[in-house]
């Protein structure tokens, strides 16, 4: 099918239509920067900047008004009045002429100024014939936009029009600067209450994690006590407080110094690890709670193997799912050990325990569906610590895989992705 010809001086027109050219500002770059930090553009109607609008079409006595923001190759109205179009090309606004000073730019008649009586905005039917743009100027002394008096009928302003144009553009920008204040107190407080809520499943988990060493240390202070015991007994047993204490020192530092460290600036800490010597430092930290259910805990790591990841996160993800592993266990084994793979490292923590139902491992790290659940010598648990493990690896651009039977034991596999 044959295109139909161009009309004559079609090509002309098209040709005069697209060869404008877009005017920068000599600091271009940083006010286009000051206009993004507002993340205004493309915003929903608000009736504050409709109102302003609505006033300066009043006060000036044109048929339309708006507020235009400059982008790098568009004009975007953040209101209007009686106008229908949203943005236009940067190359036709007159606003683009408007943010090259900082006085008001007034064009009484279009048709007769040699800068615009071709422009299509100019050419068209009811086309612009009036404008007065006074630029919206930052405290930075950036010029984003402008503030706009329009018609299709040739005018002028009185002086006193100008002034009121003036003080509603900074206006303007007023409510330009309390909105984008308003959004960094939002933002705050978000951030306050995600820490609030950081710090009180911490402090759930260390009370749920201390709850049991806590009691072994009383019950075995009331045996020194109570109980006429012998010397190689006095020793045994202190020898065993000093080692639940020791782990139970291990675990509040570790954990409260990741916790300090998100209060201040909630960012990860990345460094490589030897995982050899995480291993032995962490279960060694366990050795108590192990004995303490006649289970076994193997571990294997071939030296040299490293990983890059947070080194306070990750003792507390693989303590946690270690002494999960333990509650489930009893007179049974724990293995841990590492597998270096092309695109991550894998930790694998498996059990012979009592192992999940299917119904179990599907809600495992639902936060709405988590099940309390009792452990081989009636520990009681949330499911808590797990679901911050979740978050926690995932936080770290990790998963963790569970496989699980009922009755034959389950394996925790942590996913640490390679990281330079």
């Amino acid at each position: 099918m044959k295109k139909a010809p161009l009309p004559p001086n079609e090509k002309e027109r098209l040709t005069k239509l697209y060869s404008y050219e877009i005017l920068d500002t000599p600091n271009e770059k940083e006010r286009l920067t000051k206009l993004y930090s507002y993340e205004i553009l493309d915003t929903p109607n608000e009736e504050e900047f409709d109102r302003i609008a609505r006033l300066v079409a009043t006060i000036c006595g044109t048929r339309q008004a708006n507020i235009s923001l400059v982008d790098k190759d568009r004009q975007w109205f953040k209101a209007i009045h009686n106008m229908t179009d949203k943005e236009t090309p940067r190359d036709l606004a007159f606003c683009a002429h408007t943010i090259l000073d900082d006085q008001v730019f007034i064009i009484p008649n279009a048709l007769e100024d040699e800068r615009f009586h071709d422009n299509p905005l100019v050419t068209k039917d009811k086309g612009v014939r009036f404008y007065a743009g006074m630029p919206l100027i930052t405290p930075e002394g950036y010029r984003i936009g402008s503030l706009c008096a329009i018609d299709t009928e040739p005018r002028t302003l009185s002086q006193d029009q100008i002034d009121a144009l003036e003080i509603l553009s900074t206006h303007v920008v007023n409510h330009l600067e309390l909105r984008a204040q308003n959004k960094k107190i939002l933002a705050q407080q978000q951030r306050i209450e995600k820490l609030s809520e950081q710090k009180s499943r911490l402090l759930s988990i260390l009370v749920h994690d201390l709850r049991s060493p806590l009691a072994n240390v009383a019950g075995m202070v009331s045996m020194f006590q109570e109980m006429d015991l012998e010397e190689n007994e006095k020793h045994e047993i202190l020898e065993d407080l000093k080692q639940l204490l020791t782990s139970s020192h291990y675990l509040i530092e570790n954990v409260v110094q990741w916790a300090g460290r998100k209060s201040s600036d909630g960012s990860f800490e990345f460094e490589p690890i030897d995982l050899y010597s995480l291993f032995e430092e962490i279960t060694k930290s366990l050795t108590f709670e192990f004995e303490q259910k006649e289970n076994q805990l193997h571990w294997s790591c071939a030296r040299g193997l490293t990983v890059v990841s947070d080194r306070s996160v990750l003792v507390f993800v693989l303590r946690n799912l270690l002494m999960n592993a333990n509650k489930f266990t009893s007179k049974g084994t724990v293995a841990l050990l590492a597998i270096n793979g092309p695109e991550s490292t894998q930790v694998r923590i498996k059990d012979t325990g009592i192992g999940m139902t299917p119904e179990q491992l599907a809600s495992l790290f639902q936060w709405e569906n988590r099940r309390r659940s009792i452990g081989t010598r009636g520990e009681k648990g949330s499911g808590l610590a797990l679901l911050f493990c979740d978050d926690l690896i995932r936080r770290l651009e990790g998963k963790i895989l569970v496989e699980s039977t009922s009755g034959e034991g389950s394996v925790f596999t942590v996913e640490l992705p390679h990281r330079s």
